[in-house]
């Protein structure tokens, strides 16, 4: 069975009208499923402390000049999983888009559609607000996301290297 819930950004947008909203009281919740997101991808010892977490969450998500949504979803009150996404510009014939920078469902809450229920509304977003895509990453050899994503619709974008500049080469660079 999928969630029976979910919640939308933290600015107070919900997406249906019975659901709740992500507020700083699920702060906890998050943090404890963030952390989890970390550890899956990084280890247990990468996974920054809960402390560090809310503070990073409540200056980049709750705060009042926050760039970025948030959709959580939700059963019986606990916290499966969540999506951050933000808007970009420009896109196709001056459109916007939408960039989904991580999905995530806790382990044992997986192959319940809470992904696709996620995925669902993010795509809601999206078209809500006029994008003309949604655009993401994810690792070549995760072949269980690639499988999801295919499931979805999604499709490679073989003609895009995703690039990054970070740490010391960010600081020469800011630097210049």
């Amino acid at each position: 069975m999928g969630p029976d819930s979910l919640i939308a950004d933290g600015g107070g947008k919900t997406e249906h009208d019975h659901h709740d909203t992500a507020t700083a009281a699920d702060l906890p919740a998050l943090a404890a499923l963030f952390r989890e997101m970390e550890a899956h991808y990084d280890g247990p010892a990468a996974a920054p402390a809960e402390a560090e977490i809310v503070a990073a969450l409540q200056r980049h998500v709750f705060a009042p000049e926050a760039r970025v949504d948030l959709l959580v979803a939700e059963a019986g009150g606990r916290l499966l999983g969540f999506a951050f996404a933000s808007m970009l510009f420009p896109a196709a014939r001056c459109t916007p888009a939408l960039f989904l920078k991580d999905i995530f469902v806790s382990a044992g809450d997986r192959s319940r559609g809470v992904g696709r229920a996620l995925m669902r509304a993010v795509a809601r977003l999206a078209a809500s607000r006029g994008c003309s895509r949604i655009n993401w990453n994810t690792a070549r050899d995760n072949a269980a996301a690639l499988a999801f994503y295919a499931k979805l619709g999604a499709r490679p974008w073989d003609n895009v290297i995703s690039l990054r500049v970070d740490g010391p080469a960010l600081a020469r660079l800011a630097d210049e």
